[in-house]
């Protein structure tokens, strides 16, 4: 087998389907392709490895891929995920109103909203805000402005040991207030570090 690249004019389920072919044949074969960088070093294993190996590998610049240790790869197949989602909630941050500065000034202010997680570390955090009916992935920020007028606005969400949090933050200056227009949902997905 050939392995061709993934087309772009396929369906998703056509490239899956490839790919799904491509490690098939990776997995069955009884040969070995390494590939080196510049420098010589050897940093792709597909096939089988010395260990009894048989995937892909890919190591870290600098870092033989025969001898890497887990930490030095950056892909292994046979590795389970980087992150293992723990738990998942839903963040509502407050509604937030600025009236309008005036011409020349300027006006900001942050709602915020906490969760206690109680995971006793602290987590990894996958969210996402709710707006409109569908959900898009945060951080997010974006920046508005003319003339003398302008605004910023800025949608986190962090976590520590104890809470995640989510803040909704805006400045404007000069032009007209800002009304969120009601509260701001989060989805978020709380992360563990997979055990190497």
């Amino acid at each position: 087998m050939s392995f061709k690249p993934l087309s772009t004019s396929n369906s998703d389920e056509a490239n899956w389907g490839q790919a799904t072919d491509m490690l098939r044949e990776i997995y069955s074969r009884e040969t070995t392709e390494v590939y080196k960088d510049d420098t010589g070093t050897r940093r792709v294993l597909i096939g089988k490895g010395a260990d009894g190996f048989n995937g892909i590998r890919v190591s870290k610049a600098g870092v033989d891929v025969y001898t890497a240790s887990s930490q030095d790869l950056l892909l292994d197949s046979d590795s389970p995920s980087i992150f293992n989602s723990v738990t998942e909630g839903t963040l509502v941050i407050p509604t937030l109103v600025i009236s309008a500065p005036g011409a020349g000034n300027y006006s900001s202010s942050v709602a915020s909203a906490q969760v206690a997680h109680g995971l006793g570390y602290v987590p990894g955090v996958f969210a996402f805000a709710l707006s409109g009916g569908s959900y898009f992935p945060l951080p997010f920020s974006e920046t508005f402005g003319s003339g003398t007028a302008g605004r910023w606005l800025s949608l986190t969400v962090g976590t520590d040991g104890t809470n995640v949090y989510g803040n909704l933050q805006v400045c404007i200056t000069g032009g007209t207030g800002y009304n969120a227009g009601g509260t701001t949902t989060v989805k978020y997905f709380l992360l563990q570090e997979a055990a190497n």
